[in-house]
C-alpha cells in the first residue's frame, strides 16, 4: 500500500520541477504520475487505479500549492494539468469552478489582468499576489 509520504515525495518532485522553471502550469500524462509513484513505492503502485489513489496525489499537490485539472479519474484522454493555485491560471480556474456572489466581478478582474499581460506565456501571478 502506498503511504502518504510516498505521495508527498512525488508531489515534491512535481512542485520542484514547476518551481525550477517558474511555471504556472504543466500538462502531464496520467501514466507519468504512475511511473513517478512506482519509482518511490514499487511496481504495484499507481495513481490511475481504483480507490483513492488519485485523490491522495491531488491532496499532496494541494498541500504544496498546486491543483490538478481535470481530476485524474475524469481525464478522458489521459492528460491532466498541474496548475499553481496562486497563478492567474489557477485564479481563472477557480473563478469558473466556484461561483459566488461577487463571482462575475472577480472573473472580469482576472480576465482584465490576463489581457494586460505583455506575453502570452506570462501567466504567473505578479509579486504582489505571491511571487515564487
Amino acid at each position: 500500500m502506498t503511504t502518504r509520504d510516498q505521495y508527498m515525495k512525488v508531489a515534491r518532485q512535481i512542485a520542484d520541477h514547476l518551481n525550477a522553471f517558474h511555471l504556472a502550469f504543466k500538462t502531464y500524462q496520467v501514466s507519468d504520475f504512475d511511473a513517478m509513484i512506482k519509482s518511490v513505492a514499487g511496481e504495484s503502485a499507481r495513481v490511475s487505479g481504483k480507490g483513492d489513489t488519485s485523490e491522495q496525489l491531488s491532496a499532496a499537490l494541494l498541500e504544496r500549492g498546486f491543483t490538478i485539472f481535470p481530476a485524474i479519474p475524469d481525464a478522458e484522454d489521459g492528460y491532466v494539468r498541474v496548475i499553481r493555485t496562486n497563478s492567474l491560471v489557477g485564479s481563472l480556474l477557480n473563478a469558473f469552478r466556484y461561483v459566488g456572489s461577487g463571482g462575475d466581478t472577480e472573473l472580469a478582474n482576472i480576465l482584465n489582468a490576463i489581457k494586460r499581460r505583455n506575453r502570452a506565456d506570462d501567466l504567473v501571478a505578479p509579486a504582489s499576489e505571491g511571487d515564487i
